[in-house]
């Protein structure tokens, strides 16, 4: 077995596993909210493709990883001038490669996955696509390399330096934390679905050039566009416009989740109600969109299909 230290890493490649195509290391153990889980693996040779999965005590899955080399390849070569994908302020994230031949280091951040979010949006002080930490216990790390599939423990441990908190107030920290991760997904999702009614509405309209059509689709666009805007500021385009314009729902609930992981402690009374009352918000104009969707869109459908056009359809490509 063996654990390795950033330090000595190199020295810990042995002539025998040097020799071998591929290997995982057994990971070091991680410590929340202290480091996080430093995963190391050999290659002989460069890979086509290499996945790392993050499994639970269980062996299902938490987060998948994957490096194809022909996409790292691309990503070298437009390396200079790339910056569609990388922050305005601050410099740029480095490009881990997963298929280079050698040592390679990947790091989790013990969190599980995030939220839905749409291109384009913007949070104020909170970060939806990012998900929650992880709770102290056992988990997996599975490399796979072609038809070679390794996997190594991992065990993730409370901060010792934690006075009066057990794992149980961080379980329950980790519940409703992912409880309102999944609360900003059904947000964002409404968006995302308002949106995509909205996009495909315009484009029968203008397909049509009828003005029934154009009407019944300007109406439908602006009952939907009355819900969309309680749900999501859409007037953001830029990280200062929250200074500028009152935070909406999905912010709401997605600034609630940063509160209730700052710190490891167990969520107070008061994160439990304002969850309760944000989840009702919410709810009321889930429920509005779905009364648009069974009245209103159905009725435009109606109407698409009397002037032999196709439906809209949600969820659809």
């Amino acid at each position: 077995m063996y654990v390795l230290d950033d330090v000595d890493v190199l020295r810990q490649l042995t002539p025998d596993i040097a020799q071998s195509s591929v290997h995982l290391y057994q990971t070091r153990e991680a410590i929340r909210s202290v480091n996080q889980a430093a995963i190391y693996y050999f290659l002989k040779q460069p890979a086509e493709k290499v996945t790392i999965d993050i499994l639970d005590a269980k062996g299902q899955k938490i987060r998948t990883f994957t490096g194809i080399r022909a996409d790292e390849q691309k990503q070298d070569a437009r390396r200079p001038d790339a910056a569609d994908d990388e922050s305005d302020f601050g410099p740029p994230q480095p490009r881990l490669r997963l298929t280079n031949a050698g040592l390679t280091k990947f790091t989790w951040d013990l969190r599980y996955p995030g939220a839905t979010v749409f291109p384009g949006m913007i949070l104020w002080s909170g970060n939806a696509a990012q998900g929650p930490v992880a709770v102290p216990g056992n988990y997996q790390v599975r490399l796979t390399v072609g038809d070679h599939v390794e996997t190594q423990p991992l065990i993730l441990k409370m901060d010792p330096r934690l006075s009066g908190i057990t794992e149980k107030d961080l379980q329950e920290q980790f519940d409703l934390a992912m409880k309102i991760r999944d609360k900003t997904s059904e947000a964002n999702q409404a968006v995302i679905d308002i949106r995509e009614i909205k996009k495909q509405a315009k484009d029968r309209a203008d397909k049509a050039k009828d003005p029934a059509i154009t009407t019944a689709a300007n109406a439908l666009t602006k009952k939907l566009s009355e819900v969309e805007e309680e749900i999501y500021q859409v007037r953001n385009q830029s990280n200062q416009d929250p200074l500028n314009f009152p935070i909406k729902l999905n912010n709401r609930i997605a600034a609630l989740r940063r509160t209730v992981e700052t710190g490891d402690a167990r969520p107070t009374n008061g994160s439990y109600q304002v969850f309760k009352e944000l989840s009702a918000e919410l709810q009321v104009q889930l429920t509005r969109f779905k009364g648009l969707e069974s009245s209103e869109l159905s009725a435009f459908n109606k109407l698409l299909a009397e002037k032999n056009l196709e439906s809209i359809r949600v969820g659809e490509k």
